[in-house]
């Protein structure tokens, strides 16, 4: 068991079971928790697992700021893994969640909705 994490691309009219991956992650406790901070911003109540966040581009400009400036919230919890330094982030995360966020924004360009899922 352990904090699985998913974005994937949804075409209008196409059901969740049909969107396409664009990243996932495993115990990437402090982007869950940055995606949990925007889901509280946006309105949302109750336990952040097996949400379905739609993200825009202007979530994901200041996660790409948030990121570049290891401004990524420190988040614990019992099946998140361990926490990690900025160095570790640079060295192992840094470069595919940047990659993600390419992604998502190319996703939404081309018609698509973007989202942040995750269960633990």
């Amino acid at each position: 068991m352990g904090l699985d994490q998913y974005a994937y691309r949804k075409t209008k009219g196409e059901k969740y079971k049909d969107a396409r991956s664009i990243a996932t992650w495993r115990k990437h406790s402090r982007l869950h928790g940055w995606m949990e901070n925007l889901y509280e911003e946006l309105g949302g109540v109750g336990e952040f697992n097996c949400v379905k966040l739609r993200l825009k581009k202007k979530h994901l400009s200041r996660l790409y700021q948030d990121i570049k400036n290891f401004n990524l919230p420190e988040t614990k919890g019992f099946f998140f893994g361990p926490d990690y330094t900025p160095g570790e982030y640079v060295e192992h995360l840094m470069l595919e969640d940047l990659q993600f966020i390419e992604d998502a924004l190319e996703a939404i360009e081309e018609g698509d909705k973007v989202y942040y899922d995750s269960w633990w």
